[in-house]
């Protein structure tokens, strides 16, 4: 009998979850004029809105209900998608607010999303009105040619990492037994390397990150993340990921998307991990004390020592069974947490 009440208040609390989110999604939708002013036939240059949910799963802005059945799923436009995603620019803006005046009747602005907002909305109303601007509505852009712009508005994260993948060697000599470095998968077929003294925990939603990285080199950056033995040391993970052996120093990946270049950038990007891959990489999550002696310990006091500032210790840590090696797990930093253009959540889980 508890067993049953236990899964009935499960329904329950999906089902409200469920809700909260699709109330959300639809409050984010603009009048259809608002679509048709940006991509009319004959304008030279063409706005399209596009939004991602917390599974990473992409949809025309004005689709509703949005589900994996209206989700766009084509790989070639997926991967060509993703390729040139980056954050959105002064000059993107102004494609935005200097496009071609819409009529009176047609005249949209942004809405800075909150509970509020969500409940006060009846079904029928899609309309947006608020402060300050309809350009803070979309934070990234993917630009697809000269004369075409595809603004996107993520719930949370831009990337959702999907799941992880044993990379494949290219060349014969590689091909040892079982030889492989695991990687993060997302839009249809990209990745990138999975490192984790890259994972990053929000101090505000609990949801699980991943540096955008181009290649485990970048365990060896100025941010103190990691060394040398890192790179070797996270291909002995736990069986249940992967199954690899050292093969050695590959040469650097070539740049995955615009927002894995973060040198120089105020902002250090990172994809959000979909729920169900954050409880299977939940099970190396472990406390980590950082006076208690352990394997690695020499390591993990480079890292502690050369953190930056204005991130804080989670106080847990990602373990590889195998090695006994421990990566301490540092909360996202509050400059890469999503803006208010995204699924708010203090009421999500409610």
């Amino acid at each position: 009998k508890n067993n049953h009440c236990r899964h009935r208040h499960q329904q329950q609390t999906q089902k409200l979850k469920q809700s909260y989110i699709e109330k959300w999604h639809e409050s984010t939708v603009k009048p259809s004029q608002f679509y048709e002013q940006h991509a009319k036939a004959g304008k030279r240059q063409k706005n399209y809105f596009y939004s991602v949910d917390l599974q990473g799963r992409v949809f025309l802005e004005e689709t509703l209900p949005k589900n994996i059945a209206t989700s766009i799923k084509s790989p070639q436009f997926l991967d060509f998608f993703y390729k040139r995603m980056k954050r959105v620019s002064s000059k993107e803006v102004q494609s935005l607010t200097m496009n071609d005046e819409p009529s009176p009747a047609t005249t949209v602005s942004t809405t800075v999303t909150t509970t509020a907002s969500l409940n006060s909305k009846s079904d029928n109303d899609n309309s947006n009105v608020s402060e300050p601007g309809i350009e803070s509505d979309y934070p990234f852009v993917s630009p697809c040619g000269l004369y075409e712009l595809n603004f996107v508005r993520p719930a949370d994260s831009v990337i959702v990492f999907q799941y992880l993948q044993e990379k494949k060697m290219n060349n014969q000599e590689d091909r040892l037994e079982d030889a492989r470095e695991l990687e993060l998968v997302f839009a249809a077929t990209l990745s990138q390397p999975f490192s984790p003294c890259k994972l990053a925990l929000s101090k505000r939603s609990g949801r699980l990150y991943h540096e955008l990285i181009t290649s485990l080199d970048s365990d060896n950056h100025a941010d103190g993340r990691g060394n040398d033995k890192d790179a070797k040391a996270h291909q002995a993970l736990n069986s249940k990921f992967t199954k690899q052996k050292d093969v050695g120093q590959r040469k650097k990946n070539p740049l995955i998307t615009p927002l894995h270049n973060s040198d120089g950038s105020r902002i250090v990007e990172y994809g959000l991990i979909r729920s169900s891959l954050a409880v299977k990489l939940s099970e190396n999550i472990v406390p980590y004390e950082k006076g208690k002696k352990r394997n690695g310990d020499d390591d993990n006091k480079k890292i502690f020592s050369e953190k930056r500032k204005d991130e804080e210790y989670s106080e847990m840590a990602f373990i590889c069974f195998k090695t006994g090696k421990q990566y301490p797990i540092f909360y996202l930093p509050k400059e890469s947490e999503p803006g208010p253009w995204s699924l708010p959540f203090e009421e999500e889980e409610g």
